[in-house]
């Protein structure tokens, strides 16, 4: 059971961690299209929600669910669900939604920094487009670093064996 369970581990890269970092504002000031300088923001506010007790980001390869827990009765969670719901990328699901279309959440810029949940109107999509226009549309780096991370993943399980 475990070695299918490490199996799993590596193809669908199951992350998870407690309390992340969502941003109150873009990491990014400025991008001057003409010569591709991209000026960053130097004053990053984390987004504090009123009576936000916990909350786990849970990560499954390209799929990214945050569980959020209020305090029990709190007068704030409509006011944190507003603010969630525009602010950031993720879709809010309830018992009302009988369907939820899963928007893009992340790139390679914070693919493997998951625990950092970006602004919606922050400029790190419009450099990963960027990025893939100016090098022909194709992501050949991405593939080779994707290449060189599987390596290390099974040098990672074989030096750390589960229970057989």
């Amino acid at each position: 059971m475990f070695p299918l369970f490490q199996m799993l581990c590596l193809v669908m890269k199951l992350r998870w961690c407690k309390d992340s970092f969502f941003y109150a504002n873009s990491t990014i000031r400025n991008i001057d299209y003409g010569t591709g300088q991209v000026y960053l923001n130097e004053n990053i506010e984390k987004e504090e929600f009123p009576d936000l007790k916990v909350s786990y980001i849970f990560k499954f390869n390209s799929v990214q669910f945050i569980l959020m827990c209020w305090d029990r009765g709190s007068k704030k969670i409509k006011q944190n669900k507003v603010v969630l719901e525009y602010q950031y990328p993720y879709s809010l699901m309830s018992e009302e939604n009988e369907k939820i279309v899963l928007p893009i959440c992340t790139d390679e810029v914070n693919y493997h920094q998951f625990v950092h949940i970006h602004v919606r109107w922050d400029g790190l999509f419009e450099l990963g487009l960027m990025r893939r226009l100016a090098s022909g549309g194709n992501y050949k780096y991405k593939e080779i670093y994707e290449k060189e991370w599987g390596k290390e993943e099974k040098k990672i399980i074989e030096g750390h064996p589960r229970g057989k």
